[in-house]
C-alpha cells in the first residue's frame, strides 16, 4: 500500500514537473522570439499582398486609361464619318429632287410632242 501512495505522488509530481516545463518553455525567451518571427513575417507577407493589390490596381487603371483612350479617338473619328455622311446624303437628295424635276419636265414634253405627233398625221 505504501509503494502504491508513493507511486502516485510521484506520478503527481511528474505531471506538475511536466506543466512547469511546458510553462516555462511557452515563455521562454526562445519562445518569445518565435512568435514574434512569426508575427513580423506575416505581417510582411499582409505587406506584400496589399502592394501586389495596389500594383495590379494601378496597372490596370493604366490599362483601362488606354483604352478609354482609344475608344474616345474611335468615337471622334466615327462622328467626323458620320458627319461626312450626313453631308453626302443631303447632296445626294438634292441630286435626286432635280433628277425628279428633269423627268417630269421631259415627261410632260414627251407627251406634248406625242400630242402633236397625233394630231399633225
Amino acid at each position: 500500500m505504501e509503494n502504491e501512495v508513493i507511486a502516485s505522488i510521484s506520478s503527481g509530481q511528474s505531471i506538475v514537473t511536466i506543466i512547469i516545463t511546458a510553462i516555462t518553455v511557452l515563455t521562454s525567451s526562445a519562445a518569445w522570439n518565435f512568435w514574434i518571427k512569426r508575427m513580423e513575417l506575416r505581417n510582411a507577407n499582409k505587406q506584400k499582398e496589399i502592394e501586389n493589390n495596389e500594383k495590379n490596381s494601378s496597372e490596370l487603371k493604366e490599362s483601362l486609361k488606354e483604352r478609354l483612350s482609344l475608344l474616345e479617338a474611335k468615337l471622334e473619328k466615327a462622328e467626323e464619318r458620320n458627319g461626312d455622311l450626313q453631308t453626302q446624303i443631303i447632296n445626294l437628295v438634292e441630286k435626286i429632287a432635280t433628277l425628279r424635276v428633269e423627268v417630269e419636265f421631259l415627261r410632260k414634253e414627251n407627251e406634248l410632242l406625242k400630242n402633236l405627233s397625233i394630231t399633225t398625221n
